[in-house]
């Protein structure tokens, strides 16, 4: 989803790229607002970089597609993101993605958590701190990783430090937690 130029999808040939811009969407990608990608299709792996815009600054056409949600007028456009990923995802299936690290801890996920926890475990959360990942977002980061089916409810967790970059990911020291459900 939100594939913009393929900087994913060139890694992975034979995946299914979805973007709504067709001046960006790499060839091959269908060109589609992704909250109006059928829900029939499941996928065994998602990943994604959604973006990272207010309720208030969503286009009014997809304000309209993500009515359906669990997720209110105060969530910001990647949680929805994050929704409607998982009802694209199989059983077994795993998410894949970078998005700012308080969708743990936001009032306005709260929903997108409790439905997450029904659904498997967060396996894995690597917290970028106040590393700087894009030029044009300045929100911290986390990638993570969701299996769903999953209900060992144990995360591998490592946080980055600013002064190791990148490269630094290579390197990371793993601890072991609980993803618990969010109590609102």
């Amino acid at each position: 989803p939100a594939c913009g130029d393929g900087a994913f999808l060139q890694h992975f040939p034979f995946a299914v790229g979805v973007e709504i811009d067709p001046r960006h969407a790499p060839q091959g990608a269908r060109v589609i607002d992704f909250f109006a990608f059928p829900e029939g299709e499941s996928f065994a792996t998602v990943i994604g970089n959604p973006p990272y815009v207010r309720y208030q600054d969503i286009a009014v056409a997809t304000r309209g597609l993500v009515q359906r949600s669990v997720l209110d007028g105060r969530a910001n456009l990647y949680l929805f993101f994050i929704e409607k990923c998982l009802r694209h995802l199989a059983p077994g299936g795993e998410l894949v993605f970078i998005t700012p690290r308080d969708f743990l801890k936001a009032t306005s996920a709260v929903p997108l958590n409790r439905l997450l926890y029904a659904a498997g475990t967060i396996t894995d959360f690597v917290d970028l701190g106040d590393s700087r990942l894009f030029d044009d977002a300045t929100p911290n980061c986390a990638i993570w990783r969701f299996e769903r089916g999953n209900f060992s409810r144990r995360t591998r967790y490592a946080a980055q430090g600013v002064a190791d970059g990148l490269a630094g990911l290579a390197r990371l020291q793993w601890d072991e937690r609980h993803f618990v459900e969010s109590g609102g």
